[in-house]
């Protein structure tokens, strides 16, 4: 889903909502803020989300668990 949501956003083409996302990136270039990152794979909160989440302590918490239901 995010790569979708990547792609509508990044590949927009000509017009006003290129422009807008573009003037997004700048201000966000420039340390001014502006909204969400519309690279998803750049901003912040995602990149917590996605590196933040340690599949390997999950899996040692609850190995006993999951063995068991093999």
């Amino acid at each position: 889903m995010m790569a979708a949501q990547s792609g509508k956003t990044l590949q927009l083409g000509e017009g006003a909502a290129k422009e807008e996302r573009d003037k997004v990136f700048a201000r966000l270039k420039e340390g001014k803020g502006g909204g969400k990152v519309p690279d998803k794979w750049a901003d912040s909160d995602v990149q917590r989300m996605i590196f933040g989440h340690d599949c390997m302590a999950i899996a040692e918490e609850r190995f006993e668990e999951l063995f068991a239901a093999v």
